[in-house]
């Protein structure tokens, strides 16, 4: 595996945790917006 590939399985690995984040949060706010 070289350096490049390693650099974008990187990238590709904080992006996905990013993204699961936003989703949770915006799971979240809907519940908050849908209770008032």
């Amino acid at each position: 595996l070289h350096p490049g590939a390693l650099y974008l399985l990187g990238i590709m690995h904080l992006t996905g945790e990013w993204v699961k984040k936003d989703i949770d949060l915006a799971i979240w706010c809907f519940h908050r917006a849908s209770e008032k």
